[in-house]
């Protein structure tokens, strides 16, 4: 059974500490960490208006942003971000910090129409929550931060965080 408490970012953090991540680069570009003039913002209220917005399964892509827990910070950037020098690809949660460890990671959209609305997945081949306790515990983590979040869920049939929602 699934608890759900609000769970700070230091209370995560400590409960599941920062790791490597689970999946090696396919290049050199996917350890490279985006900064601010990159597009890396930090995850927080309120949100910033130029922030891409979206819904997941309405054109996923749009608005769909990756984001990691590390100590005291949630870092984020929208997935089709634009970079100089360009990436060899779309930009992966390792870009969020430069091959270091993370505590989990996923990927979020913010409601186009509820500024306050997120959508949260633990969809990180790399940082991905373990478990559907720490997939929970990760929304709490956005919940704390004052935004009314709408879970992707996990799947039971793969045992891994849903990239859906259904």
């Amino acid at each position: 059974m699934l608890t759900i408490l609000t769970v700070t970012l230091d209370e995560f953090v400590q409960r599941y500490p920062p790791r490597p991540p689970r999946k090696a680069p396919d290049n050199e570009g996917q350890l490279r960490l985006l900064r601010a003039q990159d597009g890396v913002f930090e995850v927080a209220r309120p949100v910033q208006p130029q922030v891409a917005r979206g819904i997941p399964g309405q054109n996923a892509a749009q608005g769909r942003h990756l984001w990691v827990f590390v100590p005291s910070r949630i870092p984020a950037i929208v997935e089709v971000a634009s970079v100089t020098p360009p990436l060899d690809g779309l930009v992966k949660h390792t870009n969020l910090t430069g091959g270091a460890d993370a505590s989990s990671g996923g990927e979020l959209w913010f409601d186009a129409s509820e500024p306050h609305k997120l959508y949260v997945n633990g969809a990180s081949g790399r940082y991905g929550p373990q478990s559907p306790q720490a997939l929970e515990d990760a929304v709490s983590v956005f919940q704390a931060g004052g935004f009314d979040v709408v879970s992707v869920g996990w799947d039971d049939e793969v045992d891994l965080p849903a990239r859906v929602l259904r």
